[in-house]
C-alpha cells in the first residue's frame, strides 16, 4: 500500500482537479440544453462508487415530501415537447399525494396523435431489497410545416421501453442490477431542396423516403456493487453493457431500390469502472479509480465501404487521488490519465480537483476542475441528435479542462440558489452540418447531419434557483450564458476549416411556476423555455420561446387528471435546421396509483 501511496502522490503533485457538480453536470451534458425535437434527458449509466465522498456536498433544496419507493435509473421518459416539467416514472408514486402504493399507470393522448403511456410495479420494497418493473411508450404522428416553403410533412416518433431494476443491501456491501430494452422508430422528415446537386432521386421519391421509419433497437445493462463506507478500505465496481442497432431506408446504391431498408452498424459498448480507497490518519484518504471502455462495430458487408470512421476503439483511464477533510472544508487532489486506442490522440491527461468551503451550514463555496474523454458512441448520439447520418460515427471529444467556481446557499428557509461560472477546453468538439450542405454526393437521399470537428473553448455564467412556499407556490429558474470560441481547423476541408458553434445557444433559460389552489385539489404549472443566439451553417435559427401550461386535478390518493397546452405562443421554430418543431397542441392524461 505504501508503494501505491508514493505513486499516487507523485501523480497529484502540481495538479488540482475536481469531480463534476452532479446536479449541474446532468443538466448540461453537452454544454447546452437538449437539442432534440424530442427533448429528453440524456442516458446516464449508474455511478454508485464510494469515491463520491469527494463530490461537491449538496445544500438542501426546498422540496415536497416524497414516498420511499424508487424505480430504475433507466426510467427517464421521452418528452415530445420542450418542457422543464418532466414527469419521470420514478416520480409517479410521489407526484400525487404521498402514499404506500406499489404501482403506477399513466396514459395521455394529444392532438397530434401523441400517446404517452407508462406502467410500473414495485414487486419488492423492503429496507434491504427492491425489485421494480416498468414499461414506457411515447409516440407522435402529426404534420409539421417547413419554415423554408410552408409545405407540410408528417413527423413520426415512436419509443417503447421495458425495464427491470433490482437493489440489494447486505451487511458489508450494496449490489444492483438495472436492465432496459428500447425500440425506437422515427423518420427523416427534414426539408430537402427541390433543386440540388447532391442526388438524382426525384422529389416525389424523396417524399417517400421522408415517410419511411428508421428503426433502432437498444439494450442497456448496468450492474455493480460497492462497500458501505464503514471500513478503512472501501471499493466499488460498476459494469455496463450497451447494444445498439440501426436499420435505415434511403441508401443510394447503383442497382438498388432507393428506399430499400438496409442494416446499419451494430454497436457493442463494454464499460467497467472501479475505485478503491483507504482511510489514513487525520481525516485523509488515498484512492485509485480506473475505468475501461471498449466500443466494437459489426458492419453490413454489402455496403461496408460506405461507412466513415467505423473502427473499433477504446479508452483506458486511471485516476489516483488524495482527499483531505477539515471542519469546514474538504479537498481532493488527483490526476486522470487516459490511453486512447484507435483514436486521433494516443494519450490524454486531465486534472481532478475539488475544493469545498462551508463558512456556514447552509452556504457552500466550491472550486472544481476536471477533464475526460467524452463518449460519442452511436448509443449516445441517438440521445443527442438521432438525425445524424448512420454512415458517420461521431468521434470522441477530449475535454482537457472543465473548471467551475461557484456558491450554493439556502440561507433563506424557502429559497435555494446556485451561482457559478465555468470554463472548458475541448479538443475535437463536434458540430453538426446538414449533409446536403457538406457533401457533393450524398449517400442518403434525405436530410441528415454530419459532424465537423474543432477545438472549442467555452466560458459560461449561470444560475439555478428554487423557491417554495408552503406547498402552494413553487418557482424554479435555470439560466446560462455561454460564449464559445472555436478555433479554425486547417485539416478540415469543409468551409476552409472555419467552424462555428453551430446549434449552441448563447443564452438559455427555463422557468417553471406552479401554484396549488389549496384546499382545492387543483394545481397549475407554467413552463417557459428560452434559447437565443442559435445558428446553423445554413442560416441563423429563430430564437425559441416555448410556453407550456398544465392544469392538474387530484381526485384522491389514487387518481389525478391533467390537461396540457404546448407552444401557447404558436411559435414556428427549428431545433435542427430543416427539422421544424410542433406548433400549438394539447394533451390530456390520467395518472393512477395502485
Amino acid at each position: 500500500m505504501k508503494y501505491i501511496e508514493i505513486i499516487t502522490l507523485a501523480f497529484v503533485l502540481g495538479f488540482l482537479a475536481p469531480k463534476s457538480l452532479v446536479a449541474q453536470e446532468s443538466a448540461r451534458k453537452d454544454s447546452s440544453l437538449s437539442r432534440e425535437l424530442i427533448l429528453e434527458k440524456e442516458y446516464n449509466l449508474s455511478v454508485r462508487d464510494v469515491s463520491k465522498i469527494s463530490y461537491l456536498p449538496e445544500i438542501k433544496e426546498p422540496e415536497a415530501t416524497k414516498a420511499n419507493v424508487e424505480f430504475s435509473n433507466f426510467t427517464i421518459p421521452y418528452e415530445l415537447q420542450p418542457s422543464l416539467n418532466i414527469l419521470q416514472p420514478a416520480d409517479y408514486l410521489t407526484a400525487l399525494v404521498s402514499s404506500k402504493k406499489r404501482g403506477y399507470a399513466h396514459l395521455a393522448v394529444g392532438s397530434f396523435v401523441d400517446i404517452d403511456a407508462d406502467l410500473g410495479l414495485s414487486l419488492i420494497n423492503t429496507s434491504s431489497s427492491s425489485l421494480n418493473m416498468w414499461g414506457m411508450h411515447r409516440s407522435s404522428n402529426g404534420n409539421v410545416k417547413y419554415l423554408q416553403d410552408d409545405e407540410k410533412q408528417k413527423m413520426r416518433q415512436y419509443v417503447s421501453s421495458l425495464g427491470l431494476a433490482f437493489n440489494k443491501e447486505l451487511s458489508l456491501l450494496r449490489f444492483f442490477v438495472d436492465a432496459k430494452y428500447t425500440f425506437a422508430a422515427f423518420n427523416y422528415y427534414g426539408f430537402t431542396p427541390s433543386v440540388n446537386s447532391f442526388t438524382s432521386i426525384p422529389l416525389s421519391d424523396r417524399s417517400i423516403l421522408k415517410g419511411k421509419n428508421q428503426i433502432n433497437n437498444i439494450f442497456d445493462l448496468d450492474l455493480g456493487l460497492s462497500s458501505k463506507g464503514i471500513n478503512d478500505i472501501n471499493y466499488s465496481a460498476d459494469f455496463t453493457y450497451a447494444y445498439f442497432t440501426q436499420k435505415h431506408s434511403g441508401i443510394k446504391e447503383q442497382e438498388a431500390i432507393a428506399w430499400k431498408y438496409f442494416e446499419g452498424a451494430k454497436e457493442n459498448i463494454l464499460k467497467f469502472k472501479g475505485d478503491i480507497n483507504k482511510a489514513l490518519a487525520n481525516e485523509k484518504r488515498i484512492g485509485l479509480g480506473f475505468d475501461f471502455r471498449n466500443t466494437a462495430y459489426s458492419l453490413p458487408t454489402a455496403i461496408k465501404d460506405s461507412f466513415n470512421s467505423y473502427e473499433n476503439y477504446g479508452v483506458f483511464a486511471v485516476n489516483p487521488y488524495f482527499i483531505m477533510e477539515g471542519d469546514q472544508w474538504d479537498t481532493r487532489l488527483g490526476l486522470r490519465a487516459s490511453i486512447l486506442i484507435n483514436q486521433v490522440d494516443k494519450v490524454s491527461f486531465a486534472p481532478d480537483l475539488a475544493f469545498n468551503f462551508r463558512p456556514k451550514e447552509n452556504i457552500l463555496m466550491y472550486l472544481l476542475a476536471q477533464g475526460e474523454v467524452k463518449d460519442n458512441s452511436n448509443r449516445r448520439m441517438y440521445d443527442e441528435n438521432r438525425y445524424v447520418s448512420p454512415l458517420y460515427r461521431v468521434l470522441d471529444a477530449d475535454t482537457r479542462l472543465e473548471a467551475s467556481l461557484g456558491i450554493k446557499s439556502s440561507v433563506l428557509k424557502r429559497f435555494w440558489f446556485d451561482v457559478y461560472t465555468s470554463y472548458s477546453y475541448t479538443k475535437g468538439e463536434h458540430f453538426f452540418v446538414s449533409s446536403y450542405s457538406k457533401s457533393s454526393d450524398l449517400d442518403l437521399n434525405v436530410a441528415v447531419f454530419e459532424p465537423c470537428y474543432a477545438t472549442a473553448k467555452t466560458w459560461t455564467l449561470g444560475t439555478n434557483m428554487k423557491y417554495s412556499l408552503n406547498k402552494i407556490f413553487d418557482l424554479e429558474l435555470r439560466a446560462k450564458y455561454a460564449k464559445w470560441t472555436v478555433d479554425a481547423n486547417e485539416t478540415n476541408s469543409f468551409n476552409n476549416g472555419i467552424i462555428e458553434a453551430w446549434y449552441k445557444p448563447s443564452f438559455e433559460s427555463d422557468i417553471n411556476l406552479s401554484y396549488s389552489f389549496l384546499p382545492a385539489p387543483i394545481k397549475l404549472n407554467l413552463i417557459y423555455h428560452l434559447e437565443t443566439g442559435l445558428k446553423a451553417f445554413e442560416a441563423s435559427l429563430k430564437d425559441i420561446h416555448q410556453v407550456n401550461m398544465q392544469a392538474s386535478y387530484t381526485l384522491n390518493d389514487n387518481f389525478s387528471f391533467y390537461l396540457k397546452g404546448n407552444n401557447l405562443l404558436f411559435q414556428r421554430y427549428e431545433l435542427w435546421y430543416a427539422y421544424p418543431a410542433h406548433n400549438f397542441n394539447v394533451m390530456a392524461g390520467i395518472n393512477i396509483k395502485f
